[in-house]
């Protein structure tokens, strides 16, 4: 079967990675080691007895020490000092250091700024389930991610009234739902009127068809969004098995893409239900390169 079966390497030099070609370690293996392929994980290969050497990349990622702590994004870890607030004490690193108080620091420069600029407006209620609820749905999951990963995430709605939605941590995350859940379908709006919001994102995903927009919007909303230090993405969900005028307009809408992505090389056309998965990934490259 595709993608299982038992293989021998070494010694060699391996290159671990994802699906999407990231590369997260570098290892030198030093003896014969057998690998086991699976679709599902049915067994643990066991690398770590061949192991010679380990390279360092530029990626961050976890780790356990006195220095820091475990999650994806690295927190120092310093011991405590009379007047910190015990709030700040890892209290589980405290507990297996023999009573020794640790305190837990945020790096602020490992926080990244998200920024989504959700499409609201009818031309995105097509399909059951719609493009908007998609767009909804794989916003309200991503924000999730982000903020228990100590990021912070912004949503912007062209169109409504309100229209900005800021969250910087978990205790923000139900009022960041509660402003997804009630904002309805808007109507016609210029995207150039929304070109300072973007200011101060590491990062902006924009969710939608976003049908009015042309060459020359595009090519000024991606100019200023690098101007203000960011990166600027663009996902255009499209609907799952099509037939008959919705098969045209799917047509229509990659040629439509094709001629954006002349003017701006980060538009893409994303299934429906491929849409989390495409920010998610997204969102977790950013984080290695920070």
């Amino acid at each position: 079967s595709h993608g299982r079966g038992v293989g021998l390497l070494g010694p060699l030099s391996v290159h671990v990675l994802d699906d999407y070609g990231m590369v997260y370690k570098e290892f030198t293996l030093g003896e014969e080691v057998k690998i086991v392929f699976t679709e599902h994980i049915t067994g643990k290969a066991r690398l770590s007895d061949a192991v010679m050497k380990v390279f360092p990349t530029p990626y961050t990622g976890t780790g356990s020490s006195h220095e820091y702590g475990v999650d994806d994004v690295f927190r120092e870890i310093t011991k405590y000092e009379e007047g910190q607030p015990l709030k700040a004490v890892d209290w589980r690193r405290t507990a297996r250091e023999n009573g020794e108080l640790y305190v837990r620091r945020f790096d602020k420069q490992n926080r990244l700024r998200i920024c989504l600029m959700l499409d609201y407006s009818h031309s995105n209620i097509l399909g059951n389930p719609s493009l908007l609820d998609s767009i909804v749905a794989a916003a309200s999951a991503l924000a999730s991610s982000v903020l228990e990963r100590g990021d912070s995430i912004t949503i912007i709605v062209p169109g409504d009234r309100e229209g900005v939605a800021k969250a910087t941590g978990l205790r923000d995350y139900f009022r960041l739902l509660t402003y997804l859940s009630t904002v309805t379908p808007v109507s016609s709006y210029r995207i150039v009127d929304y070109l300072e919001n973007l200011h101060g994102f590491d990062a902006v995903f924009m969710l939608g068809r976003f049908a009015n927009l042309d060459e020359a919007s595009l090519r000024t909303v991606a100019e200023r969004v690098r101007l203000y230090g960011g990166v600027l993405y663009i996902l255009v969900p499209t609907l799952e098995n099509v037939s008959g005028p919705l098969k045209a307009l799917e047509v229509l809408e990659q040629a439509r893409v094709q001629r954006l992505r002349t003017v701006y090389g980060h538009v893409y056309l994303v299934r429906q239900t491929d849409l989390l998965n495409y920010l998610v990934h997204l969102h977790r490259s950013l984080r290695m390169v920070t």
